[in-house]
């Protein structure tokens, strides 16, 4: 499946899978991606910057709180 709804959230949260490489094309992941129509950008998890070598391209960094309200890096 490469769409859907997480029941985990009221109301449930739409999702897809997205696909991310780091900026050289050279690392490549797959993963669920939240979908939130009002938002003004996108924003990876720490643990899949670390897996592209984001961090080695830093555009900019902050702390985030998810959508369960706990902070994440």
């Amino acid at each position: 499946m490469s769409t859907g709804f997480d029941e985990e959230f009221i109301p449930p949260f739409p999702w897809c899978v997205v696909i991310l490489t780091n900026p050289f094309r050279t690392k490549i992941t797959t993963t669920k991606g939240y979908i939130d129509t009002g938002s003004d950008g996108s924003i990876i998890p720490a643990e899949i910057g670390r897996r592209l070598n984001l961090f080695k391209y830093p555009l900019m960094r902050v702390e985030t709180r998810g959508i369960g309200g706990n902070s994440e890096d």
